[in-house]
Parts: C-alpha cells; structure tokens; sequence
C-alpha cells in the first residue's frame, strides 16, 4: 500500500501536528479550539491539585507511622 503525502494536510495546533488525509472532513473541528483549550486548563489545575493532596495525605501517613514507632 504506497501513500501519496499530497492526499495529506498538516494540522498544527499548538504544539501538536495532525497529518490529516485531505478527505476527512470529520476528523478536525477548528471552532473546538477554545474548548480543547479549556478542557486541558481545567485538567492540569485538577492533576495539580490532586497531586497535592496526595502529597499531603502520604505526609500525614507517615508523620503517623513515625509516632507509632516511637
């Protein structure tokens, strides 16, 4: 199966480059940009901050089981 790149586009948002098949018309919504922005906002500052109570958890554990040993 050979493959011609001229059946092909680059779509570049942000960091991220898409190689599209120039017939797909579905694939790729550019009106969503904001909203692909927005979802990833909102991810990072949940990762972020669960990160940060499972930090504080671990903490609280070990501060605990460290008094036990005692």
């Amino acid at each position: 199966m050979s493959m011609d790149l001229n059946d092909y586009t680059v779509i570049k948002e942000g960091e991220a480059e898409i190689l599209m098949h120039a017939e797909n018309e579905v694939f790729y919504n550019k009106t969503q940009v904001n909203n692909r922005d927005m979802s990833i906002a909102v991810l990072r500052a949940f990762i972020s901050r669960r990160r940060q109570e499972h930090e504080t958890l671990l903490s609280k554990r070990n501060k605990s089981a460290a008094k036990v040993l005692e």
